[in-house]
């Protein structure tokens, strides 16, 4: 089988807390990366989830895809069943509660 050389820069203390893990596994550093870059490809991108970070919301819960369908589907059928309001009368009746 042919090989590429791929030369990368690592932090030192990850690739020896690394290679200590894949050893135990029986794996060297470079299979590591080949099984790595297969599974980007089987994906279509990178085989696991990357998350931001965003300044003051630790403690949000994002949806998931599946969880903004069913949210979007839910608000269709209240709003087929008429169960909604307008935006005229959802500030009447706020502005009425809160004696604006």
């Amino acid at each position: 089988m042919k090989t590429s050389t791929l030369c990368i820069r690592v932090d030192p203390v990850v690739k020896k807390n690394s290679e200590k893990v894949l050893d135990d596994l029986g794996m060297s550093i470079s299979t590591a990366i080949n099984l790595f870059l297969k599974q980007i490809i089987i994906q279509q991108g990178l085989p696991f989830e990357v998350k931001m970070k965003i300044a003051g919301m630790d403690n949000v819960e994002l949806m998931t895809e599946q969880e903004m369908i069913d949210e979007v589907c839910g608000g269709s059928k209240e709003y087929q069943e008429g169960k909604t309001q307008s935006l005229k009368e959802f500030d009447e009746e706020f502005r009425k509660k809160h004696n604006m």
